[in-house]
């Protein structure tokens, strides 16, 4: 259990003081793959971690929009959201 809760906070945004996701930011294991060796093992390039990614990233982006779905459908794994629309946006 605690092994994916590590991993599903690794593939999200970090958020702000009141909790909104920051969009502008990416997720946690790439700011801190060159810093950190932990984030540089291959598991985090793998088709399976990239996965769970693109569904967290998704997500966050339904969350963003305040559950528009249409949000999350239309997210195919880009590192941003593809709506501008967001309060959370800076």
């Amino acid at each position: 259990m605690e092994m994916e809760t590590f991993i599903r906070c690794a593939a999200a945004r970090p958020r702000d003081a009141n909790g909104n996701i920051l969009l502008s930011d990416e997720p946690l294991y790439k700011q801190f793959k060159d810093h950190n060796e932990l984030f540089s093992h291959t598991f985090f390039s793998s088709d399976e971690f990239q996965e769970v990614a693109k569904l967290i990233a998704a997500a966050e982006c339904a969350e963003a929009s305040k559950g528009d779905m249409q949000c999350a459908k239309a997210f195919e794994g880009d590192t941003q959201c593809p709506s501008t629309q967001h309060s959370s946006l800076p």
